[in-house]
């Protein structure tokens, strides 16, 4: 999951090509990690490929590699780890380098595969780079990452950014053992690492899974979407104030008297299953998020007459929600929704990004904290079920809905363990690893205001009867604010869509010619021609990119499709994807012009 906070400033912090380091004079890539100057407890001896290192440890010499045939100890651990050395592959190794194996890495990755290189301590590092001649790793086929940062979070922290945008997911972290035995702590950051693996693989699967629905749902969103100035107009526009984030546990139910007393004195943002609740209490939240593409959310906000506030919504919401509140929505972009994001750009449409991540709760937080609010209040934030097993608060969708079976232990708030799912354990993953992000730099405070739920790491626990008594500050009109803020916008949408809906057709009729000409006379000379332009084709990797990944998914299984099979494939899945991208934005567009007739967004 992303950070809201920027680490690239801190000097021990880095990240290179072991080409780039390689070729930079050694002394400018000393000078990037500051440290003193005694290394003493890391020394190397001589040794006929690379320096052989060992930790001094209480006047003791504890080697970290074989002093009599390291070669062969590398080879022997690198058998042991790529069980398939022909496969493309993102390896991570903690500690030390030990080059001979680093080398045999290089030497066994196929071509395209990427190494990470990580340790905590520049004391060492910096011992390693001033007795070791790096030149000897250079690969053209193998992209390699050192990172250092002193603070296992930072470092677990960069790690993700690299595995986030590289192909192949980091699929192994490994230890030596000689590392292991006299690094304990290696062991901590490297469940940490495959924490960050785990949550990573969750996101692609659910990307490629949804990918082509939340498209839709996008292109479905556009006449709506691109009249609104988005979330960034509110971005700082709430500092040194603080806000109710109204999330839907079942403690809510215990909470409500008290919001609703307080309500006029805090920002308050409502996830979309709180607000039933929220209304029924007799407070009305001045913004409702809302992110979830499955029809069956419109239960939400079924039988609401004049909904309330703004909604903060993804691109990729049911468009019939977005519908119901019509101008009065805040859309943002997402990791999930970059393609689109980046299309709409070309129109001079941009709207602000919030991170997402399991939960909506995360992304109500985050808008909070975008906003500029000192203090948040985060109440109903359970992740778990109470002795009942009800999983949500009163008069909400899922009121009267009880879990008994398949649950599992987490560590509770008020109580040693609570019960909660594998799916909730999960979301506890990720807001834990959302709040080691964002408290590097936030200065504010996070309170769980809860009498039960699941443990939340960096959150203040506070009861609700606490809140109630605690001083509250009596607030401006923050409705008023909100309103302000909504403005008509200028771009271009119209001249975009125009454009898009003509490429896409041309798309579709080469593909479709294509795949006439194959099965009577072979691989036609314009098929790689055609390859190229899909490749390099903008409105392609935008738009195009939802149904290639479904492709992708499809097609791994199918192991048995020859070249030919494989290619028509291929074709029909661009021709498909073509048409029925332009054929969604044609309605959208229509739906758009229907709109904005005789309306001057100037």
């Amino acid at each position: 999951m992303p950070t809201i906070s920027n680490q690239t400033s801190e000097t021990t912090i880095f990240q290179k090509n072991c080409k780039t380091v390689a070729s930079a004079c050694i002394n400018d890539t000393l000078d990037i990690i500051k440290v003193a100057e005694d290394t003493g407890d890391l020394i190397f001896q001589e040794a006929p490929e690379f320096p052989l290192a060992s930790l001094v440890i209480n006047d003791r010499l504890f080697p970290l590699q074989s002093r009599r045939r390291p070669e062969t100890e590398a080879t022997n651990l690198i058998n042991h780890w790529l069980q398939d050395p022909s496969k493309r592959r993102t390896i991570t190794l903690l500690g030390i380098p030990n080059l001979y194996i680093v080398s045999e890495l290089i030497d066994k990755l196929p071509q395209g595969s990427t190494l990470i290189l990580l340790d905590p301590s520049a004391k060492y590092l910096k011992k390693l780079f001033s007795c070791s001649d790096l030149s000897l790793l250079i690969s053209d086929s193998i992209k390699i990452h050192l990172l250092c940062h002193e603070d296992p979070i930072a470092l677990v922290s960069a790690f993700h950014n690299i595995i986030s945008n590289e192909t192949c997911l980091s699929d192994a972290t490994y230890i030596t053992p000689a590392q292991a035995r006299t690094r304990p702590e290696l062991g901590d950051i490297q469940n940490s690492l495959n924490a960050k693996i785990r949550l990573s693989a969750m996101d692609r699967v659910t990307v490629a899974s949804f990918a082509d629905e939340w498209l839709q749902n996008c292109l479905i969103n556009l006449p709506e979407i691109c009249q609104s100035p988005g979330i960034k107009v509110l971005f700082d526009q709430f500092k040194k104030k603080d806000a109710l984030i109204i999330c839907a546990g079942p403690s809510l139910n215990s909470s409500l008297e008290y919001i609703k007393e307080h309500q006029n004195k805090y920002l308050i943002i409502a996830v979309g299953t709180a607000l039933k609740p929220c209304l029924n209490a007799g407070i009305r939240p001045h913004l409702t998020i809302a992110l979830d593409s499955d029809p069956k959310v419109y239960r939400q906000f079924m039988d609401i007459e004049n909904t309330p506030g703004v909604l903060i919504t993804s691109y990729t919401l049911f468009p019939g929600i977005i519908q119901m509140y019509s101008s009065n929505i805040l859309p943002f972009n997402s990791l999930v929704t970059k393609g689109f994001a980046a299309w709409l750009k070309n129109a001079d449409c941009e709207h602000g990004f919030i991170n997402i991540g399991g939960t909506v709760s995360l992304s109500a937080i985050d808008c909070a904290l975008r906003f500029g609010c000192e203090n948040l209040f985060v109440f109903g934030l359970d992740l778990s079920f109470p002795e009942d097993g009800t999983s949500h608060a009163r008069n909400s969708m899922y009121q009267g809905q009880k879990i008994s079976r398949g649950l599992i232990k987490v560590k509770g708030n008020r109580h040693k363990t609570v019960n909660t799912t594998k799916q909730f354990a999960n979301y506890i993953e990720i807001m834990n690893s959302y709040f080691r992000d964002v408290f590097t730099s936030f200065k504010g405070k996070i309170f769980n205001v809860n009498s039960c739920g699941a443990h939340i790491e960096k959150l203040e626990l506070v009861r609700p009867e606490d809140f109630h008594s605690r001083k509250h500050n009596v607030s401006e009109d923050l409705h008023t604010i909100i309103a302000n803020c909504m403005k008509p916008v200028n771009n271009d949408i119209d001249s975009l869509c125009i454009n898009t809906i003509e490429s896409f057709k041309e798309i579709c009729l080469k593909s479709k010619k294509l795949l006439d000409s194959i099965p009577s006379c072979g691989t036609p000379p314009e098929l790689q021609e055609f390859e190229n332009e899909i490749k390099n084709c903008p409105l392609c990797s935008q738009l195009l990119a939802p149904s290639l990944k479904s492709w992708c998914i499809s097609i791994e299984n199918s192991n048995d499709l020859s070249p030919e099979e494989m290619t028509l494939s291929l074709l029909n899945q661009i021709n498909g994807a073509s048409e029925w991208i332009y054929g969604l934005l044609e309605n959208s567009h229509q739906r758009y012009k229907q709109q904005t007739q005789g309306v001057s967004h100037g």
